[in-house]
């Protein structure tokens, strides 16, 4: 199972953008940890995608933390309303934006 597949609802149990989104903030933040997201979305520690996002939020301190994850969602509800804006088009142009 990818993530990005799961939550571009291309394969199954799909992810909701916008709370995944907001669960990304709240890791960010330091409410919820990796183990907490993990378990409330299914997904698996060793998924390479979901390993990378972390590293890209982890990579950064402070408020450059809580940005990045910002940007990460930002770019997830792009792809959301990709019929009327087709910025990133696909689960690749995703991954692609992000180098996961």
């Amino acid at each position: 199972m990818s993530l990005l597949n799961r939550l571009t609802k291309s394969e199954d149990p799909n992810i909701g953008l916008h709370g995944f989104n907001a669960a990304i903030r709240e890791y960010a933040r330091g409410a919820k940890t990796k183990a907490e997201i993990e378990s409330a979305y299914s997904i698996l520690s060793t998924d390479p995608q979901w390993a990378k996002i972390i590293l890209l939020i982890d990579g950064q301190t402070g408020t450059a933390k809580l940005l990045k994850a910002f940007e990460i969602g930002d770019v997830l509800e792009i792809f959301e309303g990709r019929d009327s804006n087709p910025l990133y088009p696909t689960a690749a142009s995703i991954a692609t934006r992000f180098g996961l």
